[in-house]
């Protein structure tokens, strides 16, 4: 499993994204992202929300915008990593 955390412009943690491997071909990618103004970010709450939504990656299909660029280049680290496999993105 690769992770990397996302964060604001202060440099707080406010996100995070995982690749895992699903099965023998597919890498499911998830993230999850804190509501800010509500709630302050939990690592282990983050990491757990993120993989259940790579491991069901094929029935997901928004990311916030806030992640769009991230999710370019943390796609393209975990290619170098999961090198013969499709990528399903959420």
């Amino acid at each position: 499993m690769i992770k990397e955390f996302v964060k604001n412009k202060n440099g707080e943690k406010i996100g995070v994204l995982v690749a895992t491997s699903i099965d023998d071909f597919e890498v499911g990618i998830g993230w999850s992202k804190v509501h800010t103004q509500l709630d302050k970010f939990n690592k282990e709450r983050g990491e757990e929300i993120a993989i259940g939504r790579a491991i069901k990656a094929k029935d997901l299909i928004y990311i916030p915008l806030s992640f769009d660029k991230k999710m370019d280049d943390f796609i393209e680290r975990c290619r170098k990593y999961y090198k013969d496999k499709e990528f399903i993105q959420v």
